[in-house]
């Protein structure tokens, strides 16, 4: 057998041409398709991979944001009712001293209205009182009624120190009547007065009829009370303390 080297030799350069054509032509545009391809494959991978990380880092902003408004509300949800109890003691305690001072002015109120019936009645009693003495001393002889006032002056000059009797005796002494006296009367009286200071004093006989009954002697530092508007009037100022 004949080996025609000739017909070799060209098919291995025809090989060799077509493998270079291959390399060159077909294989490096096709591995740079390729390369292309991945790379951007890549460069897409990685983008959703960036666009998810900053999809995540957003929602996990958003998670944080949600739980800070949360907390936020809750805060001034908090706050509110805090102020709101405050506010709900303030205007309870404005209520109970607005209510105190009310009651405390009401209070006072009837307290002056007592006191000015109080007062009105005590007037009303001294006026009737002075209406039933001037009634009942119309009703007895006037010379039993000095006899008896009499007796209360002298007792009450006994009463009184050596002193006080001293002073009055030597200051001139007005003998107050409720009534115009007699001259028996005067005399009567004199006489009484004069046992009672171991010695005459010198009377000047006054009438004045608020006294309505009753002998009084009076001297310009000293007054010895001994009559119905002396005793009603202390009556009346008992009357008053007790009350």
């Amino acid at each position: 057998m004949t080996i025609d080297f000739w017909g070799l030799g060209l098919q291995a350069a025809n090989v060799l041409i077509l493998v270079w054509l291959l390399a060159h032509v077909f294989w490096a545009p096709l591995s740079r398709a390729i390369a292309a391809r991945q790379a951007a494959q890549i460069a897409l991978l990685e983008t959703a991979q960036a666009t998810r990380d900053a999809a995540d880092t957003a929602l996990a902003e958003v998670e944080k944001a949600r739980k800070q408004v949360a907390l936020e509300r809750e805060s001034i949800l908090s706050q509110a009712a805090k102020e709101a109890e405050v506010a709900r003691a303030a205007t309870l305690a404005h209520a109970r001293d607005l209510a105190r001072t009310q009651r405390d002015a009401a209070a006072r109120a009837l307290a002056r209205n007592a006191e000015t019936a109080t007062k009105d009645l005590h007037a009303q009693a001294a006026e009737l009182s002075v209406e039933i003495a001037a009634k009942l001393v119309g009703r007895f002889d006037p010379q039993v009624l000095n006899e008896v006032f009499l007796t209360r002056l002298t007792k009450s000059i006994a009463q009184l120190t050596v002193e006080n009797r001293t002073a009055l005796f030597n200051e001139r002494i007005d003998l107050v009547s409720a009534c115009d006296l007699t001259d028996q009367a005067r005399t009567k009286i004199t006489a009484e007065l004069a046992q009672a200071f171991d010695i005459a004093p010198d009377l000047n006989f006054v009438t004045d009829s608020d006294l309505i009954a009753g002998l009084e002697m009076q001297t310009p530092h000293f007054a010895l009370r001994n009559s119905w508007h002396a005793d009603l009037a202390t009556i009346l100022g008992d009357l008053k303390h007790d009350v």
